[in-house]
């Protein structure tokens, strides 16, 4: 899904903090180097092999940046991918891989599984041969009309109408080196990507509350945060069950007391369901292959229990608490309900719960068990009692810092979007509230018709709340109060802003 550009920076920062501190998912400046884990090969050495799935035939002939490489990764990433999630199929989604230039210049594109290639240029067919794909078809050019359309899409669109077919969009090249679509990085971003695009499909309630600017950045909460981040690394590398178990049980304990001191720590269950469980698609998917940055072995990467590891990494106090940590907590989270063995999670989850509410309803953690397990956690992960000295550090720190996403995200916001009355009646009629993200069809709808126009009288209502960013960039795109969003700016603002 596309996002503004102070939602696309961090994005991509928690997509591969792993990959890197990247530029935005929607366009920006080139990558920062990416901090490779300690004890693994960086994403893509030099000289190795490509990462064909054993015993298939050799991959199919390619033309230009799609090279057979490029091919062999991603058939490697789809078979990887297959059958990890319960319900996920990667290959039922028709895909477009699209190379651009610095200056957004079209160069070719990739169709992967693409029921109708000729409705959208002059495709050149490809052989799959040894792979897990339907169809595979390349293009040197594209219509005038799908050309437009791609040109307004940063790094990825989820679901876009592309000749009649709803169609995932992923964008490389650009000059960034994490983007190239040799890159083992930007293989394992498609597929993260690709799993969002199966969220939005079956995912009861993929809109989530993005509030992200509002969190708690208390010391309390932090502390207590820190206490999770070190349960969970305890829990996912350790090889003993009972010590596993009572990991797992302290950090069902410390969720359940944050929820409990501020219930804006919901929004950690939100965002580890959404992007927790795509993170969890991409360790799934590579295995024990460690030339991708998140694979098999290290579920632990990410969590930032230690403090002076966070400040290594230079990574913002609002940042890491506020966003970041979820795409490791939430696969960390999946990753024990794994080892325990517990079944149906997908489906859990896919209905509605969050990967921590699933395992506090497995183990079993009550309100009267909270107490002991979050003391036995200060003892046995703050042995020399220096955790909330770290941790009101780092709540001084949040407090000077502008946004979550960075310098230039705060500051002071435009006049806000207002959204008429018949506007706001209609996204409340299908069940979109404040600060949620607007799903494409209701958007279709209720905004982009115009079938909702200034109402009787031209009296606005106090309308849909907008965040900071998501009024700037439908400023930037020339939106004011009570206009129709276009389809590719609303895709941009507001759909893409839960990436």
């Amino acid at each position: 899904m596309a996002v503004t550009t102070t939602l696309g920076r961090a994005t991509l920062v928690a997509t591969v903090l792993a990959s890197s501190l990247a530029a935005s998912a929607c366009g920006g400046g080139a990558p920062a180097s990416a901090p490779t884990p300690a004890g693994t090969a960086s994403p893509t050495p030099e000289g190795t092999a490509s990462p064909t799935p054993e015993g298939t035939a050799s991959p199919p002939a390619a033309s230009g940046e799609w090279t057979d490489e490029v091919i062999a990764n991603l058939a490697a990433a789809y078979t990887g991918a297959t059958g990890v999630w319960e319900g996920f199929d990667p290959g039922a989604y028709p895909a477009l891989a699209v190379y651009r230039t610095p200056d957004n210049a079209f160069t070719s594109a990739l169709a992967i599984n693409f029921p109708s290639p000729e409705t959208i240029g002059e495709p050149t067919p490809l052989s799959v041969e040894g792979t897990p794909f339907t169809s595979l078809h390349y293009f040197t050019d594209l219509n005038a009309d799908i050309k437009e359309r791609i040109a307004t899409i940063p790094r990825f669109d989820l679901d876009t109408g592309l000749g009649g077919v709803a169609t995932f969009v992923m964008i490389a090249g650009g000059g960034e080196e994490y983007f190239e679509p040799s890159s083992l990085v930007w293989t394992a971003t498609f597929m993260h990507e690709l799993f969002h695009r199966h969220q939005i499909v079956q995912f009861r309630g993929f809109a989530t509350s993005q509030d992200f600017e509002n969190y708690p950045f208390t010391a309390e909460n932090i502390a207590l945060a820190i206490l999770e981040d070190r349960a969970l690394r305890e829990a996912v590398t350790t090889g003993d069950a009972d010590i596993r178990k009572t990991a797992a049980r302290q950090f069902a304990a410390l969720r359940m007391a944050r929820l409990d001191t501020d219930n804006r720590v919901a929004h950690d269950n939100d965002q580890e369901r959404i992007e927790g469980s795509a993170r969890y698609i991409e360790h799934r998917m590579a295995g024990d292959d460690t030339r991708f940055f998140h694979h098999a072995g290290n579920y632990e990467w990410g969590l930032f229990g230690d403090p002076q590891q966070r400040q290594e990494m230079q990574v913002p106090v609002k940042q890491y608490f506020g966003f970041i940590r979820f795409y490791a907590s939430g696969a960390a989270v999946l990753r024990t309900l794994d080892l325990l063995g517990v079944a149906g999670v997908a489906k859990s989850v896919q209905g509605g719960k969050s990967p921590a509410e699933v395992l506090i309803e497995h183990l079993g953690v009550t309100d009267s068990d909270v107490p002991q397990l979050v003391a036995d956690a200060r003892a046995a992960y703050d042995q020399d009692d220096t955790l909330m000295a770290a941790a009101e550090q780092a709540a001084t720190t949040a407090a000077s810092e502008e946004s979550v996403f960075g310098e230039g995200a705060g500051g002071g916001a435009p006049e806000p979007i207002v959204l008429t009355k018949e506007q706001v009646q209609c996204l409340q009629d299908h069940g979109v509230g404040s600060g949620q993200v607007i799903p494409s069809e209701v958007h279709q709808k209720c905004i982009e018709s115009g079938e909702f126009g200034e109402s009787a009288g031209g009296v606005a209502d106090e309308g849909i709340v907008l965040t900071e960013e998501q009024v700037q960039c439908l400023h930037d795109h020339g939106v004011a109060s009570g206009q129709a969003i276009p389809r590719e700016v609303h895709e941009e603002c507001i759909r893409g802003s839960d990436e």
